[in-house]
């Protein structure tokens, strides 16, 4: 293991029950109500902002329609990390410092349950690293109420009881579930020799054995493997014949915390290794610690074959995103910096790199939206996973790619790495290699020195590519990438007039690729120039030189949309769009999608009617692309519900549930909102006193859509407001009757009973127990 890595993290006790690193603390500024050592008090932080030039700085940050994008599940003012999830995925604990402290609150996942998290813990001492067990019930907690250094916990959520598991010889941390609930694995803590080892107790008679005997934070699932780190990486440990291996093989990266799914739906499926990765000296201090940023990572593993497959960025550099966890399809963990968890939906995430052309168009698409911190991930897993197989020409024109991204990033020494196997080659792919390496060159040297020196460099850096660029005249590709290189380096020089010398020569080639990377790059110059027709005009080139569907007539759509937005106010941005509409009636897909801009430029001026006029333009009209449809109609339905207009947005979701576009997931969501929408409509008639009437329409939902909890919930509360319990009652018990095996079932009638005077609560636990043993997805809130 590198020294300068094994010697920070020997050093840094904060690894030891998953504690926050001097630098993690200081991603954050929030108030706290402590001042002590380990109450996860976060202080203030100076973040430097990556200034992106030539073409990357040319849009705004939204994210582009392929990836899978990170859903906030907290969004308190306070600090809320450490995510522990059940495995039905319905239950969320995690530590906040909303109430003054670091406390373990508790929320529901179920979407339609509007719940507020609530707290579970309430002592002044700090309580931390919770994990919830398979249904959501029981909760492992660390206190530091009976010992500074902390001590293991058991919570019953249902009845409150409380019992401390572990006792005072020892600073224990990192409490985990073992498989059959009857007991759980933690981190006991050696102070004196600055050492921690994993241990497994028992519930029933306190017993305990050594697991592992160095490591700083682990992870175990229901199939008997448990993933440790030792503070630098990681190892996979088979609890059932003590087989490991270990995964050492970038030794400058720490990889800590990791993360197993407890509970995998197909044993003989790919597993997800997730951990937190230190991977850069990011404060320049000479050492890859946890001062550093950190983000999150997953390997693949395939148990049928016992290795690793794939590997994963799953968050982007320049974060400090930690302490991962998995449940089913979703990946959960902390932003430091924002203050609040995310979580990711893994087979969403995994869709965006089925091909290599779907990956490259998304890294592209980040790129033309300034986000190159994204563009650099993408990239990334493209480079890990899927150019095993691509032939040498095509694995250079990547690398290339990656070069590019890294020297606009600033990372001079990994832009440096990618090119040099190239450098000495001939041909095509060693003339690319060298312009590549002069941009680096001048980039790089141009750090810290004045406009006249940086003129100077830059001018220099122009004639050594024109001279690679006539050396091979006669190749479209080189020729024309020297000539829009010099254009890029000029604009680097704040010199766009000079860089258009260069590049309206690239519109003389006949290579279309290279003649497309040119007129982007011209519109960054016109951009500059304040030129703004000629700024959509390069745009709307490419879209009819290479067509509206293609790779790159998309990205140039979005470009003529985003520059097309001219003026200070949204009625200024409104006129702007509009006038596209009549200029180009034979681009279909640039008119739909700027109707869609349009539509949303206009629900946030509060003027839905003339956003849902827009709107209704687009769904009509034939041949467009499925997913420009689908936005419309989502877009449709929700200003519709905002509206309280609920029956027509059930209408909407009911027309898009039978357009052939959506994919079966698609399908299930867009029925969950359709059914919701009538059991809104139900609430608002309540409200307005139409009780029985939105009884009757409530059980006509029901006896529709029998598994909507949704409508189960809101019939039983309204039966109540009738005074119609009773009845109400009788009904659920004779539907059980029928149908024994009904979980969704089985919980109206524990809901309904828990309204009886007094209720039976053992029984209604029972029964809600009993429901949820059927249907472990089924989560419930009362």
């Amino acid at each position: 293991m590198d020294s300068k890595r094994r010697h920070t993290l020997t050093q840094d006790p904060t690894l030891r029950g998953g504690h926050l690193s001097h630098a993690s603390q200081e991603a954050r500024k929030k108030p706290s109500g402590r001042n002590e050592k380990r109450s996860f008090q976060v202080h203030g932080a100076l973040f430097g902002l990556i200034a992106f030039t030539g073409l990357m700085g040319l849009l705004g940050s939204s994210p582009p329609a392929l990836a899978a994008t990170p859903e906030r599940l907290t969004t308190h003012p306070a600090l809320d990390y450490q995510p522990s999830v059940s495995v039905d995925g319905q239950t969320l604990a995690f530590v906040s410092t909303r109430s003054g402290n670091s406390d373990i609150w508790v929320q529901t996942l179920k979407s339609s349950a509007l719940t507020l998290p609530r707290q579970m813990t309430t002592h002044p001492a700090s309580d931390q690293e919770p994990a919830l067990n398979r249904d959501g019930t029981r909760l492992l907690y660390v206190s530091h109420k009976s010992d500074p250094r902390g001590d293991v916990y058991l919570l019953d959520l249902i009845t409150r009881e409380e019992q401390r598991l572990t006792d005072l010889s020892s600073g224990d941390g990192s409490p985990q579930w073992d498989q059959e609930e009857q007991g759980f694995f933690y981190l006991k803590s050696d102070p004196l020799q600055n050492t921690s080892a994993i241990y497994r107790k028992s519930f029933a008679n306190q017993s305990e054995e050594l697991v592992v005997p160095q490591a700083s934070s682990f992870s175990v699932n229901g199939q008997g493997q448990l993933l440790y780190s030792n503070g630098a990486f990681l190892t996979l440990l088979n609890l059932h014949d003590n087989s490991s291996t270990s995964f050492d093989q970038d030794s400058h990266a720490l990889d800590l915390w990791p993360a197993l799914d407890h509970n995998p739906v197909d044993p003989t499926m790919n597993r997800h290794l997730v951990f937190t990765r230190y991977d850069r000296d990011t404060n320049d201090d000479g050492l890859v610690d946890t001062d550093d940023e950190s983000s999150i990572w997953m390997r693949l593993w395939d148990p049928q074959q016992a290795e690793l497959q794939r590997l994963y960025r799953i968050t982007p550099a320049h974060t400090f995103h930690l302490y991962p966890a998995v449940s089913g399809d979703f990946l959960y963990y902390s932003d430091l910096k924002a203050g609040d968890i995310f979580r990711m939906d893994i087979p969403t995430f995994l869709r965006d790199y089925v091909d290599l052309d779907r990956a490259k168009s998304l890294a592209a698409s980040y790129q033309d939206h300034g986000q190159l911190d994204l563009a650099l991930l993408v990239l990334g897993n493209i480079s890990h996973n899927l150019l095993a197989q691509q032939p040498p020409d095509a694995r250079a024109e990547f690398d290339f790619s990656l070069a590019e991204a890294q020297t606009q990033e600033g990372n001079f020494p990994a832009a440096r790495e990618s090119l040099e196997p190239y450098t000495r080659q001939p041909g095509r792919t060693g003339a690319l290699a060298r312009i590549y390496t002069i941009v680096l060159r001048v980039q790089e040297q141009a750090q810290g020195i004045s406009s006249a020196a940086r003129r100077r460099l830059v001018t220099t850096g122009v004639n050594d590519l024109l001279t690679i660029g006539q050396e091979h005249r006669d190749m479209d590709e080189v020729y024309g990438q020297a000539l829009i290189e010099a254009g890029r380096l000029y604009l680097f020089a704040d010199d766009p007039l000079t860089a258009l010398e260069y590049l309206v020569k690239v519109e003389d080639l006949h290579n279309k690729e290279i003649r497309a990377k040119g007129l982007f790059t011209r519109g960054e110059a016109y951009r500059i120039l304040g030129d703004a027709p000629n700024v959509i005009r390069v745009f709307v080139d490419v879209i009819q030189l290479f067509g509206e569907r293609s790779s790159w007539g998309k990205r140039a759509i979005q470009k003529v949309v985003t520059l097309s937005q001219q003026g200070e106010t949204a009625r200024e941005r409104l006129t702007a769009l509009n006038r596209i509409i009549p200029q180009y009636p034979d681009l279909p897909v640039l008119i739909a999608t700027t109707r869609l801009t349009i539509a949303d430029l206009y629900h946030e001026q509060g003027e839905q009617l003339s956003a849902l006029e827009t709107l209704d333009f687009v769904i009509p009209v034939p041949d467009l692309p499925n997913e420009l449809v689908i936005q419309a109609y989502r877009k449709k339905a929700a200003i519709l519900s905002e509206s309280e207009r609920y029956q027509e947005a059930a209408d909407t979701y009911a027309a898009l549930s039978q357009f052939p576009g959506e994919n079966q997931t698609e399908l299930e969501g867009t029925k969950s909102l359709l059914i919701l929408q009538l059991v809104k409509k139900a609430l608002k008639d309540r409200k307005i006193g139409e009780t029985r009437i939105a009884a009757k329409s409530l059980k006509q939902l029901i006896e529709q859509y029998p598994e909507s909890v949704e409508a189960h919930r809101a019939y039983i509360e309204t039966k109540v407001m009738l005074k119609d319990t009773a009845e109400g009652q009788d009904w659920y018990t004779s539907l059980v009757k029928t149908h024994p095996d009904h979980a969704v079932y089985q919980y109206g009638q524990a809901l309904a009973l828990s309204y009886s005077e007094p209720p039976d609560l053992p029984l209604v636990i029972r029964l809600l127990q009993r429901a949820m043993k059927k249907n472990p997805a089924l989560g419930y809130v009362h």
